[in-house]
């Protein structure tokens, strides 16, 4: 029986095998055509959106004919901790420096040819306190807060030893005697100073070691922050807004429009193209369109609280805010601002906080002080629920 069951299986065995080299010479006569791709070229101009993928595309520009990636999310790669560096208020790059303004300590060089390992370099103390510097060439201007006949407020150092900067020339933005010097710019021979309740303060720069007040202009508000744009100044001026001037003679500096149509608390500025960005502590950031300095226009808003200063470069706006601290936003629409990354940092993003801290209350009216009061407490909250989600925690601990 065992051998009979064995013969019969080998003869299946030999039966399949003969069947199946019949299918293949079969199938082999008549073999599978490959599917080959279509000739000819596939060109996307990104004039329309028809093969955009809108839920995982990164590119903006679609429909316009420029396509443009987003900028990558960004992160911290390296800090200096606070204990080295306190109530930093402004920074200016240069090569593989960064100047910071370090209030009551005067100014920091910090290398950061390792930006994942930056340290302090140099360091120049000044007579009052350092809120904004500006390099060009050699030079370090800084302005130095608080001015008077006696305290020179307007500061050149030598910087071409970056790790020893040294005192050049000085002067003082004391005009009417509530003058205090909020931030600095350069160009050429000509140096401009937001001066606080003095408006503008005009310099003359073309000796440093000997800078000479050039001219004044008053506004109508307090002036924090500036940028020069050909022959226009903007000037981020509190309440009363956006100003424009005309600098085509620093010697005698015009008004060639105020615009405050969205705005009520001015402390930065920054232009790019035909459109100026307003830093609004309570409003966010508005766009006016420039492109008539004579009649700004209002053209967009990014709604949001507590905004301080803000960078532009390119299609995008980096943006510093007391809730957020450091976002980045498109602008590619200037009509239509948009926010795509925001970042905390290590410490609160402030400039006018420490402004009005080291601001003299006998020069402020009572609408200022309450003004800047809520702003102290707006922040200051954000201190104490830090403070009580501690106490808390610590509580639950014991």
């Amino acid at each position: 029986m065992i051998k009979k069951k064995i013969k019969l299986g080998g003869k299946a065995f030999i039966f399949i095998l003969i069947f199946s080299f019949i299918a293949f010479l079969n199938n082999n006569s008549n073999p599978i055509q490959l599917a080959q791709a279509a000739s000819g070229t596939f060109t996307e101009d990104f004039t329309t959106t028809t093969y955009m993928d809108e839920a995982n595309t990164n590119s903006s520009g679609w429909g316009t004919g420029v396509i443009e990636i987003s900028k990558k999310k960004p992160e911290i790669v390296g800090n200096i901790g606070s204990g080295l560096i306190d109530d930093t208020v402004d920074v200016f790059v240069e090569g593989d420096f960064a100047y910071v303004t370090n209030q009551g300590e005067g100014l920091k060089v910090v290398n950061i040819t390792d930006s994942t390992n930056p340290f302090i370099n140099g360091t120049y103390i000044t007579y009052n306190i350092a809120e904004s510097v500006y390099v060009d060439g050699n030079y370090a201007f800084i302005a130095d807060y608080e001015g008077d006949q006696n305290q020179e407020n307007f500061i050149v150092l030598d910087i071409s030893d970056p790790t020893n900067p040294s005192h050049l020339g000085n002067c003082s933005t004391f005009k009417y005697g509530n003058e205090v010097a909020m931030d600095i710019v350069t160009a050429g021979d000509i140096a401009y100073v937001a001066n606080g309740e003095g408006g503008l303060c005009v310099v003359d720069i073309s000796d440093p070691s000997s800078p000479e007040i050039l001219s004044h202009k008053d506004t109508l508000g307090t002036s924090y922050e500036l940028v020069v744009d050909g022959d226009y100044l903007y000037l981020a001026d509190d309440s009363n807004g956006l100003v424009i001037l005309d600098v085509t003679d620093p010697s005698l500096v015009t008004l060639v429009a105020t615009f405050k149509t969205g705005i009520s608390l001015a402390l930065g500025v920054v232009v790019e193209g035909n459109y100026a960005y307003v830093v609004d502590w309570n409003n966010g950031i508005v766009v006016v369109d420039i492109t008539d300095p004579t009649t700004p226009i209002f053209a967009g808003l990014l709604a949001k609280s507590g905004a301080t200063d803000a960078y532009v470069d390119g299609n995008y706006l980096y943006v510093t805010d007391v809730n957020n601290g450091l976002s980045v936003v498109n602008i590619t629409d200037s009509s239509a601002p948009k926010q795509i990354h925001a970042i905390s940092l290590p410490g609160i993003a402030l400039y006018i906080l420490m402004v009005v801290m080291h601001m003299s209350l006998a020069n402020l009216e009572v609408s200022k002080l309450l003004k800047y009061l809520i702003m102290y407490l707006q922040v200051l909250q954000v201190h104490l629920i830090y403070l009580v989600m501690f106490v808390t925690l610590l509580l639950l601990v014991i």
